[in-house]
């Protein structure tokens, strides 16, 4: 394991991403009426910002050894480990697109 790692267990790391991930419990999007909506899109901008979140988290983490190494090189290894925290989430992520949380709004609908 990387010396830099030690303090990032990814248990932790594992359940401080899918805190972020199942926060969405509904995307409702407003569309046209003639628009085809796709739910995919927003559950995957929702999967990238909670990315997001954690390799930013991670990158914080790491920047105690900013006298050790570079800020390039702490932006790898954030990336690095948040890459392999999202490959051991992958059913979790995956659940989101086959469960579905959209909600479609068309614009103009009678309520």
């Amino acid at each position: 394991m990387n010396k830099y790692y030690e303090n990032l267990q990814n248990e932790e790391l594992i359940e401080f991403f899918l805190t972020d991930l199942n926060t969405l419990s509904e995307i409702t999007a407003y569309v046209y009426p003639n628009h085809l909506y796709d739910d995919h899109s927003e559950i995957d901008a929702h999967i990238i910002r909670c990315q997001h979140i954690l390799q930013n988290y991670i990158f914080s983490e790491l920047s105690e050894f900013n006298d050790e190494i570079t800020v390039d090189e702490i932006d790898v290894l954030a990336a690095e480990k948040a890459k392999e925290i999202f490959k051991l989430c992958n059913k979790e992520i995956e659940s989101l697109f086959e469960t579905g949380v959209g909600k479609v709004v068309y614009l103009g609908e009678n309520k």
